[in-house]
């Protein structure tokens, strides 16, 4: 019978730990490991969190049409292109979207530099099959063998603006197709 007394009978009660301020908690957890860690070590890595080649390429690329498009407005005919003022806002959109996304989730880059990338991509395209020989009606620029004027005096796409085009949606469909992840180097 003793042991099933032994069983019933209800088990002490431990006294509560006394209880201590939050802030005195997180001091003492933080002293300790200042002490075992070397400074080098305490830096947080969430801000140095490791980035895609996408992501890169879409920032790097995206400021560049960003600058391109601001340039546009004070510059005629910036790097040979047939830079008119819609050409500069759909560039300075594009280029905002990039950037945009750039410093986002790895995904949302990836899914940004493939759109804008096929966008560019048929435009430079596009420019080859449906431009034809002649004079742009805007700037003073000489005559194209692939002009394609989408809009007169608004909005018009040379050779130059179709091998930029061409360049950008391989940067960017590029990046956004590679699996490639920039590896971390600790410099502390």
């Amino acid at each position: 019978m003793e042991p099933e007394l032994e069983r019933n009978r209800p088990t002490p009660r431990r006294k509560p730990a006394p209880q201590q301020n939050h802030n005195q908690n997180q001091n003492q957890n933080r002293s300790q490991n200042q002490k075992r860690e070397p400074v080098h070590k305490r830096v947080d890595e969430s801000a140095f969190e490791r980035r895609t080649f996408s992501q890169e390429a879409s920032v790097v690329l995206g400021l560049g049409l960003v600058v391109v498009g601001f340039v546009g407005f004070v510059v005629d005919n910036f790097l040979g292109a047939h830079l008119s003022y819609l050409h500069n806002i759909v560039h300075l959109v594009t280029g905002g979207a990039l950037v945009w996304f750039g410093f986002k989730q790895e995904q949302k880059a990836k899914k940004c530099a493939l759109i804008i990338g096929s966008f560019f991509a048929v435009l430079g395209v596009l420019g080859y099959v449906v431009g034809t020989p002649g004079n742009p009606t805007m700037g003073s620029m000489e005559r194209d063998d692939f002009l394609w004027i989408i809009s007169p005096d608004r909005l018009e796409l040379g050779t130059r603006d179709h091998n930029i085009h061409l360049l950008a949606a391989a940067i960017l469909l590029g990046a956004a197709l590679m699996k490639f992840r920039r590896r971390r180097v600790n410099r502390f």
